[in-house]
């Protein structure tokens, strides 16, 4: 918390300063302290890892001045503890400022409030860095990969960010931190689509819990049809609508639902979105197609032979997320 971090850099202050008022000589073990974090902890990061994580992450890195521990208990023993063979300079100091029982009162409370600070500070480090939910996550996945059924088509997202951080690119993709617990057998029931295109019935996706669900697509809907009214008007052999939210936003995947005839079974499609143009082959029936989009537009058209029997509903375009519906795989665990 920003309290504690604050709270942290006010007692480091003190310390320091109470060192130095206390012994002058003291001054130079800070000097040591800050010349090794500098040469051993920032400088090899700013050399190796700024330029990939940016300046915030990687201050917020603490693991990177974790070395610097012993060296700051050496440093503090430099600063507090009296020297060999010279008068103690602090020691008549701290008599003055805080004398006989006094002083020994407030370095009892002092040590006290340490150990009970660093207690507390363990625990509460403990609890957000806990890794049962990774450990749920990877179990539920592997029951996911083995129950699921022949054809899956599973949507390659992002796994979430305490299992891999999004800045390692495609390893934080699904696919590869949970394809490698694949089986042969379920190898072959399962695909990976990076990019949707076309026709993909109960599309999956893994949600934050590790479980596959039926996937979905957050972001905007097309223009609502008129009451009463099932399909979008096929006109001069094109089907049209609008995104009137999206002019000024980003998607990337369009999900078109459509019903097809027995006429137009096999025939193909093309879907125009922006300056995107997808075709597709049209099944019989109902039907889910998804397809990879960039940038902004707000009309999507529909155009080609298969147009004139298709019964389209609302569209939606945005971001492939799993649906609210429930998982699929595994039901439970």
């Amino acid at each position: 918390a920003a309290s504690l971090a604050w709270l942290s850099l006010i007692a480091a202050a003190a310390i320091v300063a109470s060192s130095i008022w206390s012994r002058k000589r003291a001054l130079r073990a800070w000097v040591i302290l800050a010349a090794w974090v500098a040469a051993a902890d920032i400088a090899p990061v700013l050399v190796g890892r700024i330029s990939e994580l940016g300046p915030q992450l990687t201050g917020l890195e603490t693991r990177y001045v974790a070395d610097a521990t012993p060296v700051l208990a050496i440093c503090l023993g430099l600063a507090f503890w009296p020297v060999a063979g010279r008068s103690d300079e602090a020691g008549r100091r701290w008599a003055v400022a805080y004398p006989g029982q006094l002083g020994r009162t407030v370095a009892a409370g002092l040590v006290g409030a340490f150990v009970i600070g660093s207690v507390w500070s363990a625990q509460a480090f403990e609890n957000v860095t806990s890794s049962a939910p990774d450990r749920i996550y990877i179990a539920h996945a592997r029951i996911a990969l083995a129950e699921a059924p022949a054809g899956t088509v599973i949507a390659d997202v992002q796994v979430p960010q305490s299992l891999m951080l999004g800045i390692f690119g495609r390893f934080a993709y699904t696919s590869q931190v949970i394809e490698p617990m694949e089986t042969a057998e379920s190898a072959a029931n399962i695909r990976w689509v990076a990019s949707p295109n076309g026709t993909i019935d109960h599309l999956m996706v893994f949600a934050d819990d590790g479980r596959l669900h039926e996937a979905t697509v957050f972001g905007e809907a097309s223009v609502p049809m008129a009451f009463g009214q099932r399909c979008l008007r096929v006109r001069h052999g094109r089907i049209v609508t609008r995104f009137p939210g999206l002019a000024h936003g980003n998607a990337e995947v369009l999900h078109v639902p459509y019903l097809a005839s027995v006429t137009v079974g096999g025939e193909y499609a093309t879907v125009s979105f922006g300056g995107d143009s997808h075709w597709f082959t049209v099944r019989q029936g109902l039907n889910d197609a998804y397809f990879t989009v960039r940038g902004t537009a707000d009309t999507v058209t529909l155009s080609g032979p298969a147009v004139a029997g298709l019964c389209v509903g609302g569209l939606q375009v945005g971001f492939v997320v799993p649906s609210a519906s429930g998982p699929v795989i595994p039901a439970q665990y």
